[in-house]
């Protein structure tokens, strides 16, 4: 899998006592597809988020919380 697998639906910021930023996505590649994923990252985890590199931040938390 790769970043370019990866599609940004949106992301929504934290809401109420949360303190966790959502993006959510979607992902297909020719061995599986993910129809509606979604990841929770922290304020400081998304201090170095931009548009360009959401989808690979996204890949990175995957493999993070595969491994």
């Amino acid at each position: 899998m790769q970043a370019s697998d990866i599609q940004v639906i949106n992301t929504i910021t934290p809401k109420g006592d949360s303190d966790k930023f959502t993006i959510n996505f979607t992902t297909q590649t020719n061995d599986f597809s993910i129809g509606s994923g979604r990841i929770l990252l922290t304020a400081s985890e998304m201090d170095n988020v931009t548009e360009f590199n959401k989808a690979e931040t996204i890949l990175n938390k995957l493999k993070e919380v595969i491994e």
